[in-house]
């Protein structure tokens, strides 16, 4: 082998080396810049950047590693062409300025001058590598690049545990764009058979989320955003109590669930309850109707009329308890009773319609029957057992009163003789009744 093929030789083995540092740093550049953007995105904050950033950072990446492509590669022009390597061997040969690089620049024209000049050289050199410093130097550049490259991959691979979500969205930017790079948002089991004024538990799958907004809309109304905080790839919040039916829409800023709406069933309910009450005839007091929701106070002997409506149509509708069970006859949604209480206590509504029990039912029906107390009679003059001649008069002041209505007042008078014998009583009206007190 001549000199020169010799310089060319270590030419190319200094150029692969140095090719291959080079590719490294660029390729360590790259995936630094790549790291660096996944960890941007990571944590679904990919979601909340505009839609084109997963798709620009890879243009970022992209001038990144054409920079520093471009700095080594004019920085490797020190060692790019044979002429350089040569100059380098020169320098640590201490050879003559322009010995081997000469000799590189007339091999081609041959002749026995060129092939003398090149023996000599060749003996100048000897069977040594020629330039080990440069051997050297590139290899410890090489090896940097290695080590940079082995760190940065093991940065990558860190990274990839602790932002998944960020390289997915790096390495499928339309898919982040699009919003299909997440599972799709679900809800989880919507609650059916809902009744006006009811709550729901509602649940939404947002894997790989860590805040969702949901969007509802009662009929009639205006739509209302809400953020969730999701925690184990769930979020649950409560709703309610509703009072019209309700849209539901869950996003998470790129991709949205399908609707969900929650429809209303009316409540059944038994209501429009009348209570009449008849009084005893002798109260002389006209019928009348009173509130069912508060306490009846009423009259012994009274009787109650009741009368009520469903929402659908019955099936049995009862009214009782420890005090009274009140016969009630049903007519499709309507239903009529009437009972004479005959004692204090509370009566239960229960009901039930085509649908089933019925929950909605008015309040118990709260009785008092007051006892019909004896009326009070007193004398007010004379005030005391007294004497009085047999053609004396005596002269009598008689009050009396009711809780109620007096009937009539009678006086019975008889005499009682000296010897002892009484006449028979003789019963005098004082009062025609019609009012509770009477003082004559």
């Amino acid at each position: 082998m001549t000199t020169v093929d010799r310089l060319l030789a270590e030419h190319a083995h200094v150029a692969r080396l140095m090719r291959a540092a080079v590719g490294l740093r660029v390729a360590a550049v790259a995936l630094g810049a790549l790291t660096l953007g996944a960890m941007t995105l990571g944590k679904t904050r990919w979601l909340a950047l505009p839609r084109p950033v997963p798709a620009l950072l890879w243009l970022v990446v992209a001038a990144a590693a054409w920079g520093v492509w471009e700095l080594q590669r004019r920085r490797r022009r020190l060692h790019a062409l044979p002429s350089d390597v040569a100059h380098a061997i020169e320098q640590e040969r201490c050879l003559r300025d322009g010995a081997a690089r000469t000799l590189l620049e007339v091999a081609p024209q041959g002749g026995p001058f060129v092939r003398r000049a090149d023996a000599l050289l060749g003996v100048r050199l000897g069977s040594a590598p020629l330039a080990p410093r440069l051997r050297i130097t590139t290899r410890r550049t090489l090896l940097g690049s290695v080590g940079a490259v082995v760190a940065i991959v093991a940065g990558a691979v860190g990274s990839g545990r602790t932002h998944s979500d960020g390289w997915r969205a790096l390495l499928h930017p339309a898919s982040a764009w699009a919003g299909t790079l997440l599972p799709t948002l679900v809800f989880d089991d919507p609650p059916a058979g809902l009744l006006r004024g009811d709550t729901a538990m509602l649940r939404v799958h947002a894997s790989g989320r860590h805040v969702i907004t949901v969007r509802t809309r009662a009929t009639g109304g205006a739509w209302r955003d809400t953020s969730l905080v999701v925690r184990a790839d769930v979020a649950a919040w409560r709703v309610g109590p509703l009072d019209a039916d309700l849209m539901l829409v869950a996003s998470d800023g790129r991709a949205h669930s399908d609707t969900l709406r929650l429809r209303l069933a009316e409540r059944s309910f038994v209501g429009d309850l009348t209570v009449s009450a008849r009084f005893p005839a002798y109260l002389g007091r006209a019928d009348e109707t009173l509130p069912g929701e508060a306490a009846l106070r009423i009259p012994e002997g009274t009787t109650l009329a009741i009368t009520g409506r469903a929402s659908e149509p019955l099936r049995f509708v009862t009214l009782g308890g420890d005090a009274a069970r009140v016969p009630l006859v049903i007519s499709g949604r309507a239903f009529t009773g009437r009972f004479t209480p005959r004692q204090s206590g509370a009566l239960s509504w229960r009901a039930e319609g085509e649908a089933g029990l019925i929950a909605d039912l008015p309040a118990p029906l709260q009785v008092e029957v007051v006892p019909d107390s004896a009326p009070q009679v007193d004398f007010l003059s004379p005030s005391a057992d007294s004497s009085v001649s047999p053609a004396g008069a005596v002269r009598v002041a008689v009050a009396a009163a009711d809780d109620r209505v007096l009937r009539d007042v009678t006086i019975n008078v008889w005499t009682r003789r000296s010897d002892g014998r009484a006449t028979p009583p003789q019963a005098r009206r004082l009062f025609d009744g019609g009012a509770p007190s009477f003082l004559g």
